[in-house]
């Protein structure tokens, strides 16, 4: 028979017949068949419009045969409409050339060659297949090179967009169950990927048991597919063997190295709800947790290396952990719980052990913080009943301080905690609070309670040695921090208390200037971060060498402004110290207001061994000043007020004058009275002292300074805008003390320079005078006229001078 369709448009009858277009144009189309027996020969030669088709072979029969093979070559224009034509969906919309040789035994087509070319892409099959039900005994070996692997994506659901160059080299095969085992290699742009194992039966359920293995150096084209567009860039190996049954998948064995960092899996996740009935083991180690953060836009890790180890495995609604042999750094963890239900995450039962080098390990935590040193352990139990979490057991170290906590962590994010801290050396601790203090045993105690927003301390609790502090407080954590509560102390024994040696760095004032009172900015409130209402009291303070007692500091500190509303303090004796003030920067530039007194205070403050501070001479200020400034000369030059003081009879040690006078002032003094730098002490008879500032001008007047041996008098001014000194001394020998020993005392003193760089600038005895001889002694002279006869030749110039001084007060307005 032979057969011949010709026509003026293919077009046409494609759309008759319902087709997808895949052709057009005239066409010519020939079929030869000649049978002999039971073998039919056919040829076919032609075109239908733009497709051409080119075979020929020998069949039993034209459907489904059994026996023959035939060979053939089809050229079309359009892949994708002839795949819809064959039911094949995704393939190209390329022009394409099919060339194939295939032969039939029974059930078995024995495929020599098929191979597809279209827009430069080479797709290869060779095999046996079958055309009976279950696939029984196939095998089949698929070849594809393509420069847009895109182009195939459809095939297998990916996305089609153009994404490189794909080499796949692959085996099919099913054996008489109809199992599917695959092998197969593939390079894609920079990857390496390999598959082989079982897929299951064709005809389902798939239970695959593939062994995959992933190589790449630069995996984000491979991301891009399952969805990720912003992958780093790292190199990427995968391999792992993986196993499905029923609604299980197996991990046996995976391990995923991604850039130096490495990941193992092993063990089974279950589909089913909650995932119950999976059990993971899982490693992971990395050499910098920061490095591999920055990869994925994280840069708050710290630098520190990383090893996990552990198992996850579902429980009821929650899920079962265990942490074994974990690292980040120098920091161990063992944690073995679990999350009691994964709606409610915060719900944790586990027990835990920590351990870390120190506390410095977890400075990122609290910059700038000085952390007490010593290896620090942690272990304990968390136990979740209802709504909240309770700490058994929590056992803290660091060092040789010891800790334990206990309570609640309510699901809410409360908290009630107790907590207790006790240590060997209260010494240990002093980085905390900036002191030395002294080796002491220790005991901390108080009850945390509230919120992450607002908690407070109630019962506080701490001893050390004979020192008892208790309070309250509570705290508003934020910028700034807010603090407020009582604190008192029946004993507060600071006696072997030091403070450590400051930095150079830590210095703030310039010593190359040429003020006492320099540009260093004078420090806000603000700058310390903190709100703080608090009320401290001491019922008694053991210092070195003296004790304090009814001390009361009530204060408040919010942004720009510092509030003193009282400082009270009595010492030895019935002395005491009264205070209040305020430094405000609410307002520019920011202003100072002290007001102090003391009445016959008597601190200890330098005393020696054994010495009896009730013999010291005892004291009373009276000092109210003011001022503003941005800076301390700033201040210091616009400062306003008075200083009034006093002190009573008494024995003034030699030693003590050393200790709280510069070396310029202890020369001063034993120039004027040159007795008190030979004996061990001096009998003071009184001291009366007054000075009055005005817009930074500090006119003193008058100072007087009655001892045993002479009676010292002083007047002049101080220019705090310049810091220039202008004193003047006039001094005179007490009754009773000789001729010849009141030839030691110079009775007339000049003082100049300036408060950085005070000089004599005259001294009779020595000669010492400066260029400004005639001014200063006139000074002196008027001094001497004026004032000595009123005060030195008087039985009672520090009455006479407490007198004049309380007129000028009364006649102040």
């Amino acid at each position: 028979m032979k057969t011949r369709f010709q026509g003026p448009s293919i077009d046409r009858v494609i759309a008759d017949l319902g087709l997808p277009a895949f052709s057009s144009g005239p066409f010519d189309f020939r079929l030869d068949m000649d049978t002999t027996g039971s073998m039919t020969r056919l040829e076919v030669d032609g075109d239908l419009g733009s497709l051409e088709i080119d075979a020929s072979g020998e069949l039993d029969r034209l459907r489904k045969p059994s026996k023959g093979g035939v060979t053939g070559v089809v050229k079309g224009p359009d892949l994708e409409a002839i795949g819809e034509v064959l039911g094949v969906r995704g393939l190209l919309a390329e022009p394409y050339v099919l060339d194939a040789e295939a032969k039939f035994d029974g059930p078995s087509i024995h495929i020599a060659r098929a191979n597809l070319e279209a827009a430069g892409d080479r797709l290869d099959v060779s095999g046996t297949a079958t055309t009976l039900k279950n696939a029984p005994d196939s095998q089949l070996t698929i070849k594809l090179d393509s420069t847009e692997a895109g182009r195939w994506g459809a095939l297998v659901g990916l996305p089609t967009d153009p994404v490189g160059v794909l080499s796949l080299d692959g085996k099919a095969t099913t054996d008489a169950r109809g199992v599917l085992t695959i092998d197969a290699q593939a390079r894609f742009l920079d990857s390496d990927m390999a598959a082989n194992g079982s897929i299951g039966p064709l005809t389902g359920p798939y239970e695959p048991d593939v062994a995959i293995r992933l190589h790449s150096d630069d995996p984000r084209a491979l991301m891009k597919l399952a969805g990720r567009e912003d992958f780093p860039v790292a190199p990427a190996k995968l391999e792992s063997r993986v196993k499905w049954l029923e609604d299980e998948l197996h991990i046996n064995d995976l391990r995923l190295d991604f850039a130096e960092s490495h990941l193992k899996l092993d063990g089974k996740l279950a589909l089913r709800e909650r995932f119950s009935g999976s059990d993971l083991d899982m490693t992971l180690e990395t050499p910098d947790l920061h490095a591999l953060g920055e990869l994925f836009g994280k840069t708050d890790l710290p630098v520190q290396p990383l090893q996990v180890t552990g198992n996850l495995k579902p429980k009821g609604k929650g899920l079962s952990f265990t942490v074994m042999d974990s690292s980040l750094g120098d920091i161990r963890l063992r944690l073995i719980g679990q999350i009691v239900d994964l709606d409610k995450p915060q719900g944790i039962d586990a027990d835990f052990e920590l351990q870390l080098p120190g506390l410095d390990t977890l400075s990122f935590l609290a910059p700038g913080v000085k952390l007490p040193p010593g290896a620090v352990k942690a272990s304990g139990k968390l136990e979740n009943v209802s709504d909240q979490t309770r700490l058994r057991d929590v056992q803290m170290s660091v060092g040789e301080i010891q800790a334990s906590v206990s309570g609640t962590l309510h699901h809410d994010n409360r908290f009630d905690l107790k907590v207790d801290i006790s240590g060997p050396d209260v010494s240990l601790i002093h980085p905390l609070l900036g002191q030395k203090l002294g080796a002491e045993p220790f005991t901390i105690s108080g009850e945390v309670a509230g919120d992450p927003e607002t908690f407070s301390i109630e019962g506080l609790a701490a001893k050390w040695g004979q020192s008892d502090v208790r309070g309250d407080l509570k705290f508003v954590p934020g910028e700034p921090l807010s603090i407020a509560g009582k604190i008192h102390s029946p004993l507060l024994d600071v006696s072997k208390w030091s403070k450590p040696v400051r930095d150079e760095e830590a210095e703030t004032s310039d010593s190359s200037s040429q003020f006492v009172f320099d540009d260093t900015p004078i420090k806000l409130p603000d700058d310390y971060g903190l709100d703080a209402q608090v009320i401290i009291t001491i019922d008694a303070l053991k210092l070195a060498t003296t004790q304090l007692s009814e001390i009361e500091l009530d204060m408040m500190l919010k942004k720009h402004y510092l509030e003193l509303n009282r400082v009270h303090i009595r010492g030895a004796g019935s002395g005491e110290f009264t205070g209040q003030g305020t430094l405000d920067g609410r307002q520019d530039p920011p202003s100072l207001d002290i007001d102090i007194k003391a009445t016959n205070l008597r601190t200890g403050l330098g005393a020696r061994v054994g010495e009896d501070i009730t013999t010291r001479p005892p004291g009373n200020f009276d000092i109210r000043i003011n001022g503003t400034g941005r800076t301390r000369h700033e201040m210091a030059r616009t400062l306003n007020g008075k200083v009034r003081i006093n002190f009573g009879p008494g024995l003034v040690l030699a030693t003590y004058l050393d200790l709280f006078l510069s070396d310029f002032f202890t020369q001063l003094v034993n120039t004027l009275n040159p007795f008190m730098a030979s004996e061990e002490h001096t009998r003071l008879e009184c001291i009366v002292a007054a000075a009055d500032i005005r817009d930074g001008q500090v006119a003193v007047a008058p100072v007087v300074v009655n001892s045993q041996q002479v009676t010292i008098l002083s007047q002049g001014s101080i220019n705090l805008e310049n810091e220039k000194i202008d004193l003047s001394f006039n001094s005179k020998p007490r009754k009773g003390l000789g001729l010849s020993a009141s030839t030691l005392i110079n009775p007339f003193i000049k003082v100049g320079g300036t408060l950085k760089k005070p000089v004599i600038e005259l001294d009779p005895a020595k000669g010492a005078v400066s260029s400004g001889l005639a001014v200063a002694t006139v000074g002196i002279s008027v001094l001497a006229k004026s004032v000595s006869d009123r005060f030195l030749s008087s039985k009672d110039p520090c009455g006479d001078a407490l007198a004049e001084i309380a007129e000028r007060d009364g006649a102040e307005p």
